[in-house]
């Protein structure tokens, strides 16, 4: 099982994850993910060179990584740990259906945070929708601690989270 970055032949499975996810966020009524807000392949493929998948046999788990995210520059009611831009941030994580509850999505935050070290990232910051409680108690597990809110570009808004490598 390893990270890498994605490729062109991923890219049917990581639109699978997205779809498993936002049938997953719709069941537990949360709305994100949802019609136009739902990555799509032709974003997708933008943005091909910043997805990373765990590997294990195929890919069953995915992220966007981002060196730098200009949504992240203003947060609201706390404060970022690190505040300065040395930092990734990871979106859109996703699990096949088929796989989740194996330990992938952990297992890839936790690669990443190698990838970050290996990088000398200060730390990590990741947003999700306020309701996603599934996803806030998953990021605390794992030692990220709630910032605060951030507001994305089209005005959602959204929990953020940050842990320090």
């Amino acid at each position: 099982m390893k990270l890498r970055k994605a490729e062109i032949e991923d890219v049917e499975l990581i639109l699978e994850m997205y779809e498993d996810g936002s049938k997953s966020l719709a069941k537990a009524n949360i709305n994100q993910w949802q019609g136009k807000d739902k990555p799509g392949k032709d974003e997708l493929l933008k943005v091909l060179d910043e997805i990373y998948v765990l590997d294990d046999n195929e890919a069953v788990s995915t992220a966007r990584i981002i060196e730098y995210d200009n949504q992240y520059d203003k947060i609201y009611n706390g404060n970022w740990i690190n505040n300065s831009n040395n930092y990734y941030a990871i979106h859109r994580v996703a699990t096949l259906a088929s796989k989740t509850r194996k330990g992938y999505a952990r297992k890839m935050l936790l690669e990443i945070e190698e990838l970050a070290k290996k990088n000398k990232k200060k730390s990590i910051k990741i947003d999700t929708h306020c309701e996603n409680t599934k996803m806030q108690n998953f990021l605390k597990s794992l030692d990220y601690e709630k910032c605060g809110i951030i507001i994305l570009n089209n005005g959602d808004k959204r929990d953020a989270f940050e842990k320090i490598i």
